[in-house]
């Protein structure tokens, strides 16, 4: 395929994921504008390496490869409102965000802290923008999948 062409694929694919989760309130119905932002733009940064790994699929590979992931980010939304409302577990909610999440990541997912989720659940009166902000630096770590810990080096 011309590259200009496979750049229209993939450019429609991005397009149509993107409307999908900024069109679907109930993925932040329990968070304020401001948490909701932060965490659609996460969203968005991960739909976008989802859908940029599908170069050079036809379309029902790249649905295939992708619908598990994007699902992945779905699920992890309904867990962030559960948690945020207080409708549920917080143990249990933080094992299913992390469960996720190595669906999202693939294989460049390094598993984050558990201690330090609950932790951060156990913070009273934690504003949600920073709780949606501290769980993505948790489950992210650094920028190439590894956490900052593995990072330093002795001198």
């Amino acid at each position: 395929m011309p590259k200009g062409m496979a750049d229209n694929v993939i450019r429609r694919r991005l397009e149509r994921e993107v409307e999908g989760l900024y069109g679907n309130e109930a993925l932040t119905e329990e968070l304020d504008d401001s948490s909701a932002q932060i965490f659609l733009s996460w969203a968005e940064n991960r739909v976008k390496s989802i859908v940029h790994q599908t170069a050079g699929m036809d379309d029902r590979t790249a649905e295939e490869a992708m619908y598990p992931r994007l699902r992945g980010l779905r699920r992890i939304s309904r867990y962030v409102n559960r948690l945020v409302s207080g409708r549920g577990e917080s143990a249990e909610l933080v094992d299913k965000i992390i469960e996720q999440a190595s669906n999202v990541y693939g294989d460049k997912f390094t598993m984050p802290d558990r201690e330090k989720l609950l932790a951060l659940l156990s913070m009273p009166q934690l504003e949600t923008s920073i709780f949606i902000q501290s769980l993505i630096h948790l489950i992210e770590g650094e920028e190439d999948g590894s956490k900052e810990e593995d990072e330093q080096s002795p001198e």
